[in-house]
C-alpha cells in the first residue's frame, strides 16, 4: 500500500475545498445541519491554509494513495499531546486500511506524545474506527455552531 503525505500549499486550496465539501456532505449530511457543513467548507481559504502552515507546530497534509489525493489531515503538536483536528478520507477509500495506516504513522512519528481528538458523537463509523485503533473515550463535549450544539467525544490514544 503506497500512502504518502503532501504538505498543503496555497495552490492546493481549491482542490482541497472541493474534496472537503464532498467528504463533509458524505459524512455529515444526515448528522449536521447543512448550514454547519457549508460554513466549514467555505472557511477553507488560502489565508486559513497559510495561517495553519505558518504555525511552528501545525500541519496540514493531503493524503496521497496510488498518486491520487484521497483525503487530508490537520494536526498540531501541543505541549502534552498531538491534537488531530481533522482526518478525512473520500468515502470510496474508507475501510481499506488507509486511516489505520495514518494513525500508525502519527503514533510512530510522535511516539512520546499521546494523540487526542474530538469526534462527532453521532458519527458512528468514525467513532468506531477510532475505538478500533485503540482510542479511549475520555469526555463528552459540546461545540456550539450558531444555534446548533454538536456533541463531541474527546478521545485519547497513548
Amino acid at each position: 500500500m503506497e500512502i504518502t503525505f503532501k504538505k498543503m500549499e496555497k495552490n492546493d486550496v481549491e482542490e482541497v475545498r472541493v474534496l472537503s465539501n464532498n467528504i463533509w456532505y458524505d459524512t455529515y449530511e444526515k448528522i449536521l445541519p447543512k448550514k454547519v457543513i457549508d460554513e466549514h467548507t467555505i472557511g477553507l481559504t488560502e489565508d486559513y491554509v497559510e495561517k495553519i502552515s505558518d504555525q511552528e507546530n501545525g500541519f496540514w497534509k493531503m493524503v496521497v494513495y496510488n498518486e491520487q489525493i484521497v483525503g487530508y489531515m490537520i494536526y498540531h503538536i501541543e505541549e502534552s499531546c498531538l491534537f488531530l483536528g481533522e482526518l478525512y478520507l473520500k468515502k470510496e477509500h474508507q475501510n481499506k486500511g488507509i486511516g489505520t495506516h495514518i494513525i500508525h504513522f502519527l503514533k510512530h512519528s510522535y511516539s512520546s506524545l499521546p494523540i487526542e481528538l474530538h469526534v462527532v458523537a453521532t458519527n458512528k463509523p468514525a467513532y468506531n474506527f477510532y475505538k478500533k485503533c485503540g482510542f479511549k473515550e475520555k469526555q463528552t463535549l459540546f461545540d456550539k455552531r450558531d444555534d446548533t450544539y454538536i456533541p463531541l467525544k474527546l478521545m485519547l490514544l497513548h
